[in-house]
């Protein structure tokens, strides 16, 4: 008999995971566990060590019938039923079905009365129903501020001589004809007046009893303006609303975010907000703005508006009044207002923080997190204000080499700003540079040797050094500054990786936008000497050079190379003169060689590059002597010089495109006769015939062709014209036929030309790199898409075929493309032409259905495009609105930035097909239903919020499915979970009363239940509508970029609903354990006051 191998302790618990999920998870019989385990893992176990083991890790597949019995001991002792409770073993919810099977199989016919109390097995949790409505714990920490507060501002002693507020503001004014109405009561119009700065010479009014009002707000206290500014600016009011609308926007806006402790709290918080009379009135409006900064919610100009406000108010003595507390959601407050103080450079509130004990070294929450002093200068870099707050910070103990890791500064603010001292550099203040300099700022960093890992990750984003940007920004005097506190004109922080970790991130640079954003190449400045040399005037490079800069770097696009380009003829001389190399060993790792540069400037600085290998002549060019070596053929010339000048080289090649592109003829002719080839590829991927065709020069196509460029030879745009988007109607991506570029450009004479030439009309291969996205695609379609008929009409009369279609791009066909330029009398040209609506349906199936890759037909495109007029067009040409999906598309939004007026042609257009009989309920594969689209599309077109609301609720009276699965794309939803993300209190209240199901599971990709969608939010009102009908809060997250509600909270700083969800926990994991799995992504996203809450947090005694 075979004697089983001893196995050792760490190999079981390596496998430990892999052979629990087999065995019980996916319920693997014992045989097929051996065999997979040994085969698969080449782990070798008996049956009977697998049973030991099993035993010794408490796992059982099987439960036994005492295990059952006592579950309904367990059950009947507490007078609960089956159907009340959901029953949890090791975590996991047993399936209802199986439950009552079990226990129907293992209750005993009679129960003996006994006086031992039944034992609940080991793992099982047992967890009483929701009923609705449940009756919630709503104990908030914001509820402890708002009684603090209102202590605190009793004893406000008011303040007279105070200054208006800085920021042109409007200001909320509610007439006495208001007061004493109900929320649903009918309002009168227009009471609301607001006063606005314009920069016009005549008054405006936007309603005649306009001037009148402002008489009333001038007369009104100045602590109401106050209040009526920050309301109006906290909440984005505009100043063209009625009443009516104002009322219901305060009313939507206090009912998402404020949970209500009794009925109607919110109606009565709205009615004393808006009311100039109540005495209630500053300390509600500040206890709203505290539970928005608190969790997280305002963006950065609300919290700038009320920032002004508070000044306004308190001035000074703000923090001493925020200062209530050491509980987590205060200092989250007093974090908020501290950073908006510094940027905004509210020097009396920075003071009165630091005074009463504010960290001047904290950093603030969120991904992005910075320091106060990076906040500081970093302001100050894009306002005129004085640099009192930088000083004040820095003289009290404030790091200066602090690095700003953002990905986004913000519009106003260089992406070179990434240090204090850079920032300052950035903005060309000298005083401020010398501050920071003077307070030990690094004159090179603060990246140095020792952050090898951080340029690793980051490399992209922190490469300039503050010399380098000072170089970019052309400023002589900060060079001068820098070189003088010891800064290293040879230093660039990607010097500190090994050679292969920097090409990586020279690459990531590269694939970014360019140092120049007006030019093509974009160059990427790697050493100061090379943004220097851009520049027209070569005093810096001068002085770099003069003070040890080389004028050769180790990497990069050589200086020379630059100079060159932008034809700096001082620049690319005293390059030269310094030892400037002409030809470099490797052009194709510096992008760029010193010559095409040259030949790319169409400047004669060319022979100064040449002439540098014969100093004979270089003298003669000095004193205009004549140059007998310097004549005869450019080509010549150049190999004289000693510059490469190989016919079949990327190097020749971009030479001749670039005479191409200077419209030189004779410089052209000369290089095609010393053979190099016009079918030759530059480093682009593109030919000069491209870049003739895109130069619009017919002279040098012809010649090209006369010397035997190949007509239908796919070729790339060239470089200097990729972002060149105005000559299109569209990006086209990919080599394509010179006629193709011709017929995007809408040239009928090169069209002509490349016909005469042999040009194939109806050619569609296109380069196999780039044949998915080209692939099908004609000179007809690009034609079409380029509004040129002529050169449509032309094509179809050579022949062009009008049904050919690219699947894999779009539009995907040319009469796809007339839909899409919303041009009709094209599209019916087409249609006489024989062309198909129904095209594209060839190239898709349910099984390979994607929205990206999915060619649209006829009548959805005009749907997708909201051209009521094309719909018709098509209806009425006898289109089947129930072939494809035009009801989806008319309210899908993806890439669509519309307004009301938008809105209202997609409701023409809906209620055309639903005039038509259109199922309501047709869906695309994986992809949203009409109605989850509608409120898509309300979501992301704020504009059309409304609009598609009403088309929404017309679904769902016409029977659109209210619970529908979500899309099984990447972020489907449900539209109950869609109304939660639109943060519309009364349109989940009625999809609830609808019968939405509240829990409906999240999707595999970037899912949320309804309740994490609100918990991620911020949403304590509706998070508050949700529990009350049943939500889980602990149901399972998406397993694909997913979050549990308490995660998502935590993750995203919303610390009240983070205490709401914990109070009235009731899942099956212990709450240490919740509290644990919310920390970590609270520290993840850094939310340090969180992340304060969970360590502390003590459950409520039910």
């Amino acid at each position: 008999m075979a004697v089983s191998h001893k196995i050792s302790d760490a190999d079981w618990q390596k496998h430990k995971p892999t052979i629990c999920r087999l065995y019980k998870d996916e319920d693997m019989p014992m045989t097929e566990l051996i065999e997979v385990m040994s085969t698969e893992h080449g782990f070798k176990a008996s049956k009977p060590q697998y049973m030991r083991r099993f035993k010794d890790w408490h796992v059982q597949k099987k439960r036994t019938s005492a295990f059952w019995k006592d579950l309904i001991l367990g059950l009947k002792r507490k007078n609960l039923l089956v159907d009340d409770v959901d029953v949890f073993l090791d975590g996991e919810l047993i399936p209802n079905k199986r439950l009552k099977r079990q226990l129907s199989r293992n209750d005993p016919p009679t129960l003996m009365q006994t006086i031992v109390r039944p034992r609940t097995p080991e793992g099982i949790f047992i967890r009483p129903r929701t009923q609705i409505p449940r009756c919630l714990l709503i104990s908030l920490p914001w509820h402890e501020i708002c009684t603090r507060l209102e202590l605190a501002m009793t004893s406000w002693a008011r303040k007279e001589s105070r200054s208006p507020s800085p920021m042109p503001s409007a200001v909320l004014d509610i007439s006495d004809d208001l007061l004493g109405l109900g929320y649903n009561e009918i309002w009168r119009e227009d009471i609301l007046g607001f006063t606005k700065e314009t920069g016009t010479d005549q008054p405006s009014f936007p309603y005649p009893d306009f001037a009148h009002h402002r008489l009333q707000i001038q007369k009104a206290s100045r602590d109401s303006n106050i209040v009526s500014a920050g309301i109006t600016n906290l909440l984005n009011l505009s100043p063209w609303w009625s009443s009516r609308e104002i009322l219901a926007y305060i009313m939507a806006h206090l009912a998402t975010y404020m949970p209500e402790r009794w009925p109607g709290e919110t109606e009565n918080v709205v009615n004393q907000l808006i009311d100039p009379q109540s005495t209630m009135r500053m300390q509600i409006f500040t206890s709203f703005a505290a539970l928005l900064l608190a969790n997280n919610i305002l963006a950065r100009d609300e919290v700038k508006a009320f920032v002004i406000a508070l000044d306004e108010m308190a001035d000074s003595s703000a923090f001493e009044m925020l200062r209530l507390g050491e509980d987590p959601s205060t200092r989250a407050i007093i974090s908020e207002l501290l950073f908006a103080a510094v940027r905004l450079d509210k020097s009396n509130l920075v003071k009165s923080a630091v005074k009463n004990g504010a960290n001047v070294n904290q950093w603030s929450t969120g991904f992005d997190s910075r320091t106060l002093i990076v906040e500081a200068v970093l302001s100050r870099s894009v306002r005129a204000i004085e640099g009192e707050t930088v000083e004040m910070l820095l003289r009290i103990g404030a790091t200066v080499n602090e690095c700003d890791l953002s990905y986004y500064h913000g519009e106003e603010i260089s992406r070179a700003s990434v240090t204090p001292l850079c920032a300052a550099v950035c903005s060309d203040n000298a005083d401020m540079v010398k501050l920071l300099l003077n307070y030990g700022a690094d004159q090179n960093g603060p990246i140095m040797r020792k952050h090898e890992r951080l340029m690793k990750t980051l490399g992209e984003r922190v490469y300039m050094s503050p010399l380098l940007v000072a170089a970019q920004y052309g400023t002589l005097d900060m060079v001068k500054l820098l070189l003088a506190h010891d800064a290293d004109p040879n230093w660039s922080t990607l010097g500190i990786l090994d050679e292969r970790t920097r090409k990586k991130v020279i690459q990531e640079i590269a694939a970014g936008p360019g140092n120049r954003f007006d030019e093509h190449p974009p160059f990427h400045f790697l050493f100061p000497i090379q943004a220097a040399a851009s520049l027209e005037d070569p005093a810096i490079l001068e002085y770099l050079l003069d003070n040890g800069a080389t004028a050769n770097p180790e990497y990069g696009t050589p200086p020379l190379s630059i100079s060159a380009y932008y034809g700096r003829e001082a620049t690319v001389d005293m390059l030269i003169g310094r030892g400037g190399m002409v030809n470099l060993a490797d052009t194709q790792d510096c992008s760029m060689s010193p010559l095409e540069g040259a030949v790319s400037s169409g400047n004669e600085i060319i022979e100064l590059i040449w002439i540098d290998a014969h100093p004979e002549e270089r003298e003669a060019q000095r004193f205009n002597r004549p140059q007998k070596e310097a004549s005869g053929p450019y080509s010549t010339c150049y190999e004289r010089a000693g510059a490469n000048l190989d016919c079949c080289s990327y190097h020749s090649i971009a030479i001749l495109q670039g005479f191409v592109s200077q419209h030189n003829y004779d410089r052209t002719l000369e290089l095609l006769k010393a053979g190099v080839s016009p079918n030759g590829k530059s480093r682009d991927g593109s030919s000069p015939l491209i870049a003739a065709i895109w130069n619009q020069d017919l002279i040098l196509m012809s010649l090209l062709l006369e010397w035997g460029a190949d007509a239908n030879d796919a070729s790339c745009i060239p470089d200097p014209w990729q972002n060149e988007t105005e000559l299109l109607d569209r990006q086209i991506c990919g080599c394509l036929p010179p006629i193709h570029w011709a017929a995007a450009m809408g040239n009928l004479s090169a069209v002509t030309i490349l016909c005469n030439a042999g040009a194939d009309v109806n050619k569609s291969d296109s380069d196999k790199e780039y044949s998915q996205d080209t692939n099908g695609l004609t000179a007809l379609q690009l034609a079409v898409e380029a509004k040129r008929r002529d050169t449509v009409e032309f094509l179809l009369d050579h022949g062009a075929q009008v049904n050919v279609g690219a699947c894999n791009r779009h539009p995907s066909s040319p009469i796809i493309a007339s839909i899409a330029n919303l041009d009709l009398e094209m599209t019916k040209v087409l249609l006489q032409h024989g062309a198909d609506p129904y095209l594209e349906a060839q190239c898709a199936t349910t099984k390979n259905w994607s929205w990206r890759k999915y060619p649209r037909l006829a009548l959805e495109e005009a749907c997708s495009r909201g051209d009521t007029q094309m719909a018709r067009l098509l209806v009425s040409s006898g289109v089947d609105v129930n072939v494809g999906y035009p009801l989806f598309f008319t309210l899908d939004p993806r890439s669509i930035c519309e307004g009301i007026k938008e809105a209202e042609q997609r409701a023409q257009i809906m209620e055309l097909l639903l005039g038509c009989h259109i199922d309501v309920n047709r869906r695309p594969p994986e992809q949203n239903t009409p109605l989850q689209a509608a409120l898509s599309y309300a979501y992301h077109i704020d504009a059309g919020r409304t609009v598609a609301l009403r088309c929404a609720r017309t679904l769902i009276e016409l029977g659109a499915d209210i619970n529908a699965a979500p899309s099984g794309d990447r972020f489907g939803r449900t539209v109950l979970q869609l109304a939660t993300q639109l943060q519309d209190v009364e349109f989940v209240q009625y999809l609830l009363s609808e019968g939405a199901a509240v829990n409906a599971p999240a999707v595999p990709r970037a899912g949320v239940t309804a309740l994490q969608a609100a918990a991620i939010q911020g949403s304590l009102g509706i998070a508050q509508i949700l529990l009350k009908h049943g939500a889980e809060i602990d149901a399972d997250p998406s397993p694909a970029e997913g979050r549990r509600a308490i995660d998502g909270a935590a993750e995203t700083g919303r610390i009240d609903m983070v205490k709401l969800l914990l109070d009235n926990y009731d899942g099956p994991r212990p709450i240490s354990k919740v509290c644990q799995s919310a920390m970590e992504y609270a520290k993840d996203k850094n939310q340090w006051y969180v992340m304060e809450l969970l360590e502390s947090y003590t459950p409520p005694q039910r």
